[in-house]
């Protein structure tokens, strides 16, 4: 295929692709020679382990034959790697882990598909490669040594290996003295603590300290790396986001060690000296009150005192009654992502944060690049990490939209824990919300075209046993290619085995009704039984807040308004349909009737699917509709 060919070929799959015929577009992508795209596309539809193995196959990838690939090759083989394991294809994500020579997450791979003898067999090669032994040695520094520069232990000397892999190097540049070469490459292979004790062998405080914060909070050297960070940090005079998230959980738990002690002292000195002053009191109060009979505790704290200008602590003062120490991070409590996330982040060592796109109420969504797939994400990131409710709906989410690979939904890929952040990886939508799409006038054609595209994907979910149940323009996303998506499964729920209730009668709404949580729905939005039937809602809920958002859009006005919530829900569940007034009376009379079928006021009255509701939307665009097909 020549040049001209082969672009003509990739702009058809790439209209396929913005048509929504995700399936198409695979094929086509592969017909014009672009299997990168082919798999892109596979796994946004779900289908992970056939995007690896195409991959495998277009490649012409061998596991056996991994040192015989190029640099494409390998990382295309990588790609399948992380495919299989999205894909939880653990025996053959591990074995191309294996064979590309990052044995640490081959043997992760094996232990989850059960395959612990393998696992523990390559665990057994990274520790007898010489690399450091897992457990942290004891130093035996005293408690008056708060400030005193530790020392990071040896890696012990082991034989001379053929160099095949970036470990083999790490190790062999590690052997013969060029410890900033065996920290970059100890780094590279996935071997932080390593690479940190390498560069402090090499004197390089700067990078070791880097190497330090890329640490995550599982390792087996966690703590140590935190009580190393921290006083390099002091010495260097520093004080960044990623120092402050990589040390949080450390320095919000009591020490184990003298060490600990010291490393904790230090860090509140940390920041005091960079402002942050009530945390660093608070630390060190808390410390004081934990160690009564530690003079150098006391005297620390007397110091940091006297530098803040305050008072003494009480007499009276007592360890916190729930055994842990103030947070270090941010005046309120929990870590705030929305301040420790900054351009250039990088998260989990492999998602490198562009900006933040999008603010809710519980978390923020992040423009990012993933540095394994080479290729542009989303990152939904929970704004707390003490958010237990935030927590939930993010698995929710991810639990739930996972099964529902549509071209009308959002893909979301996976729910990800780092460093105590909690973060789902989503697809990169280009484009705007729906909620301000509709600051411009639109047609209403165009309002039905949305509408209908948003009825195809509440369909498909439906289909699949799920209710989203917070149908509105803000969950409602326009691509740049005019794709409607529907957003945001939080507190969405599958129906199957549920109860359905089909209330024959409205549901009374009397002043006693609470307003209901941000979480539960949206009032202008809610269906007459949402408000007391929320945990078992049918597909008609949602059918009626899409009715609702069609009104909004052909009209420019909410159907029912009003000061409190629960005079909107009144009118909801009592006031008549308003007319839409749209300049051509009879197609205002026509869609109308289709709405007030969609907006029913009991699940009986409504449109038995939302496919049926889009069709007669359609056809009341053309002709008049006596009665609409249920």
């Amino acid at each position: 295929m020549d040049d001209d060919s082969r672009n003509r070929a990739l702009e058809g799959a790439r209209a396929l692709e913005r048509a929504g015929n995700h399936d198409g577009a695979w094929r086509a992508y592969l017909k014009a020679n672009s299997p990168d795209d082919a798999a892109r596309v596979l796994a946004g539809l779900g289908r992970t382990r056939d995007a690896a193995e195409l991959l495998l196959r277009e490649f012409a990838i061998d596991a056996n034959k991994i040192d015989e690939l190029d640099a494409t090759g390998r990382r295309q083989a990588r790609k399948a790697a992380v495919l299989f394991s999205q894909g939880e294809e653990w025996p053959r994500a591990g074995e191309l882990y294996g064979a590309l020579g990052d044995l640490e997450r081959a043997a992760q791979c094996f232990a989850k598909g059960g395959d612990e003898h393998t696992a523990a067999r390559l665990r057994q090669r990274l520790t007898g490669r010489g690399l450091l032994p897992r457990q942290a040695p004891s130093d035996g520094t005293s408690t008056n040594a708060a400030l005193v520069r530790p020392s990071l232990p040896s890696i012990p000397a082991g034989p001379a290996l053929e160099v095949q892999t970036a470990e083999d190097r790490a190790q062999a540049a590690y052997r013969r003295g060029d410890f900033s070469t065996a920290g970059r490459a100890f780094l590279d292979a996935g071997f932080p603590w390593e690479s940190a004790v390498s560069f402090s062998k090499g004197e390089d405080e700067v990078h070791c300290l880097e190497a330090l914060l890329t640490i995550e909070t599982k390792h087996a050297r966690y703590r140590g790396a935190c009580r190393h960070a921290i006083h390099l940090a002091h010495r260097l005079g520093v004080l960044s986001d990623r120092l402050l998230l990589l040390v949080a959980p450390f320095v919000s738990s009591f020490p184990d060690t003298d060490d600990e002690l010291a490393a904790m002292l230090v860090f509140a000195e940390l920041e005091l000296r960079f402002g942050h002053r009530a945390h660093a009191l608070a630390r060190v109060e808390a410390l004081a009150a934990h160690y009564p009979d530690r003079a150098v505790v006391h005297q620390v704290a007397a110091r940091l005192r006297a530098q803040a200008g305050a008072a003494p602590a009480s007499a009276s003062a007592s360890p916190d009654q729930t055994g842990t120490m103030p947070t270090p991070t941010r005046p309120d409590s929990g870590l705030r992502a929305s301040a420790l996330i900054t351009a250039g982040t990088v998260l989990a060592n492999r998602f490198r944060v562009e900006k933040r796109i999008g603010r809710g109420g519980y978390a923020s969504v992040y423009r990012a690049h993933d540095l394994e797939l080479d290729e542009p994400l989303a990152l939904k990131v929970l704004d707390s990490n003490d958010n237990e409710q935030g927590q939930s709906i993010l698995k929710r989410e991810v639990a739930l939209a996972r099964r529902l690979a549509h071209p009308n939904i959002v893909n979301v890929w996976d729910f990800v824990v780092h460093e105590g952040l909690f973060l789902i990886k989503m697809e990169l939508l280009e484009g705007q919300m729906l909620r301000d799409r509709m600051r411009r006038s639109m047609t209403p054609a165009q309002a039905i075209d949305i509408i209908s595209q948003a009825c195809e994907g509440l369909q498909f979910a439906h289909d699949h046993g799920i209710v989203h149940r917070d149908v509105k323009p803000d969950n409602l996303f326009i691509t740049s290619n005019n794709v409607v998506k529907l957003m945001d499964f939080g507190v969405a729920r599958s129906f199957n085995d549920a109860p359905r209730p089909r209330p024959s009668q409205p549901v009374m709404v009397a002043e006693r009704v609470r307003a209901p949580s941000p979480a539960h729905g949206s009032p202008h939005y809610m269906a007459p039984e949402h408000s007391s039937t929320f945990e078992h809602l049918a597909p008609a809920a949602d059918q009626y807040a899409l009715g609702v958002v069609a009104f909004e859009l052909l009209a420019r006005r909410l159907p029912f308004d009003a000061a409190t919530v629960p005079e909107i829900l009144g009118l909801h569940g009592f006031a008549p349909l308003p007319p839409l007034g749209l300049a051509d009376d009879a197609l205002s009379q026509r869609l109308h009737a289709v709405l007030q079928r969609m907006l029913g006021k009991t699940v009986d009255e409504r449109f038995s699917t939302c496919k049926g509701a889009a069709a007669a939307l359609s056809n009341a665009l053309a002709a008049p509709v006596v009665s609409p097909p249920r």
